[in-house]
């Protein structure tokens, strides 16, 4: 059997299940609950795919296992990465208004997720600027691309469609494969 590691799989399977169960459920409710449990069997999985693409819209890195690394030491060293700086910045901070200013937890914990947003903005412009370095030797499959840049193919491809959205660089289809280059 096949391991599933990719969470919209996950999601697929376990509203599969809850549909075929509704489904059996619904033929034993009384005729007058079962308009109302219809309509919840169809909004259902609306909400949870709704509720899927939300966490990876605004959250994708909660998505992201050492699995989906090339080298799932790069996914440990980004973690660390990314919690040094913060406890720095946030170190910094506190010690240069300490004195001066009490901070709430509230507080504290507003400037780590402006300062976490921050590093994940930093490090999306640094691999972006990696994108542009690659693409300047001329167009590339999507699959070379995401070899030479070691993480994973979903992060690639987020950093892919924000370039075209910015207008940096440019997709041409063969197929079912996709080529980026720079315009000229």
């Amino acid at each position: 059997m096949a391991k599933v590691s990719n969470p919209l799989s996950v999601v697929a399977i376990f509203s599969t299940l809850a549909e075929g169960f509704a489904t059996i459920s619904l033929i034993n409710l009384p005729p007058e609950i079962q308009e109302t449990f219809v309509y919840f069997v169809m909004a259902f999985p609306v909400l949870i795919v709704a509720v899927f693409f939300a966490i990876l819209n605004w959250n994708h890195t909660v998505l992201y296992a050492p699995g989906d690394f090339e080298n799932e030491e790069m996914f440990l060293e980004s973690q660390r990465f990314k919690e040094a700086v913060k406890s720095e910045v946030i170190g910094s901070v506190t010690s240069a208004i300490g004195a001066e200013i009490t901070l709430s937890a509230e507080q504290v914990q507003r400037i780590t997720e402006k300062v976490g947003g921050a590093v994940e903005q930093a490090s999306m412009d640094s691999r972006k600027e990696k994108i542009l370095s690659i693409l300047a030797e001329g167009e590339k499959p999507t699959l070379e691309i995401y070899e030479k840049m070691g993480v994973s193919k979903v992060y690639v491809y987020r950093l892919l469609s924000e370039l075209l959205t910015e207008g940096q660089i440019i997709q041409r289809k063969e197929g079912r494969n996709a080529f980026w280059s720079i315009p000229s």
